[in-house]
């Protein structure tokens, strides 16, 4: 350290060329001057996109019924938009909570035992939860992960779906990148889950400490997921 002033890395100097490559992809992808947007310009109208402008369908029973008037083909904006932001990484998390109250609709999906509408809201959530803890809560192990315990939920825990809750949480945060987020969760959820040790199993416990070191010896965070586009 000299002064206030952190030596550059190499690290950090492939972390800052990412974030721009990233930044000039999703410009063009919206068909704008780069030169004329911020980056808050640039999420805000990627946010935007995340609403589709359809009509809302009716999901009152197992399946969604579409309205006459619904054009499927305007849902790919969303899709797309949702990428981009996804690629931002923690450059997009600002805006990204600013429309965590944001009911505005998106698309509609399979939500498990029936479709599903998701709107704005939803997405901003999401594309910060499966930033930093892309497992979802799954734990590690053999055979269908939806009948093995659950892996402490650190966005839940940290009431990330709460605007003003991850507002406080990311001003606490945002000076770390998404590989750095990830490593706090991590830590987080092997000391969460050492209060319960008997409930993990020992593959549980082993995956952790490997995603640990991993994380640690790289400059990269472990990918995102993103369910419902791929």
């Amino acid at each position: 350290m000299i002064g206030n002033v952190r030596r550059i890395e190499c690290g950090d100097l492939r972390k800052i060329l990412f974030q721009f490559l990233s930044l000039v992809v999703a410009l063009f992808a919206i068909d704008v001057n780069a030169e004329t947007l911020t980056t808050k310009e640039l999420v805000e109208r990627l946010v935007e996109r995340l609403a589709s402008g359809n009509p809302v369908p009716d999901v009152s029973g197992s399946h969604a019924k579409y309205p006459p008037n619904f054009d499927k083909a305007r849902q790919s904006q969303v899709f797309a938009a949702y990428e981009q932001l996804d690629h931002l990484g923690v450059a997009a998390f600002s805006e990204l909570i600013d429309h965590l109250d944001d009911e505005r609709y998106a698309f509609t999906a399979d939500g498990g035992s029936k479709d599903r509408n998701f709107t704005v809201r939803h997405l901003c959530y999401h594309l910060i939860e499966l930033q930093i803890q892309p497992d979802k809560g799954w734990t590690a192990g053999e055979g269908d992960p939806r009948f093995r315990v659950r892996r402490p939920h650190y966005p839940t825990e940290m009431n990330l779906r709460d605007k003003i809750a991850a507002g406080a949480w990311w001003e606490e945060h945002k000076m770390k990148t998404v590989r750095e987020l990830q490593i706090t969760v991590v830590d987080w959820i092997i000391v969460e889950e050492a209060k319960t040790p008997d409930k993990f199993p020992e593959t549980e416990k082993s995956a952790l400490r490997e995603k640990q070191i991993i994380l640690r010896a790289s400059d990269k965070p472990y990918p995102s997921t993103i369910p419902w586009f791929k």
